[in-house]
């Protein structure tokens, strides 16, 4: 944790609060700026959960959703961390910088859910646009919305996951 903290404090030029093992989920929208070597070469990264299993992807991620989207979701609604694909290239690694509030996430200790929807799970659910979601920070899922919108990315949101607790499956 000490030496991923400092590797994204040099390359960020910020002192990353990087505290707990769960934190690290706030920063993921910045792998590729933060440890460009790892992702050299490939057509997208990604980040995902460690309880997930993935199986084919392809079986629902086509080479069409590839070729004509920078940002993927496998959520018809929002970002999840369970399974985000991003395009590997400049505009979309350096994305999150676009957030008013990546300055403020990055340097608090407090875990935001940044790369996903800052904890608004129940407002998604009831089907509110994230426009009309109020947020205590513009999340990924605020942004890559917003640039879609503005039509200076080209977003996927479809529905390819089930996810929840044991009993309470969605």
């Amino acid at each position: 944790m000490e030496e991923i903290k400092n590797i994204a404090s040099f390359r960020l030029g910020l002192y990353v609060k990087l505290e707990t093992p769960y934190k690290f989920c706030d920063i993921r929208p910045s792998i590729a700026y933060i440890f460009p070597e790892y992702i050299e070469g490939y057509d997208f990264w990604g980040y995902g959960d460690i309880d997930v299993i993935y199986a084919n992807i392809r079986n629902f991620i086509t080479k069409e959703i590839l070729a004509e989207h920078d940002v993927i979701s496998v959520r018809h609604d929002f970002l999840p961390g369970a399974f985000s694909l991003f395009r590997n290239c400049k505009k979309i690694n350096l994305m999150f910088k676009e957030s008013k509030d990546y300055v403020k996430v990055f340097t608090d200790a407090r875990h935001y859910c940044f790369d996903e929807i800052n904890f608004a799970y129940d407002e998604f659910a009831e089907g509110i646009p994230v426009e009309e979601i109020e947020s205590e920070i513009e999340s990924m899922t605020h942004l890559v919305k917003k640039l879609h919108n503005q039509k200076r990315i080209n977003a996927y949101f479809d529905f390819h996951v089930i996810e929840g607790l044991p009993g309470k499956m969605k």
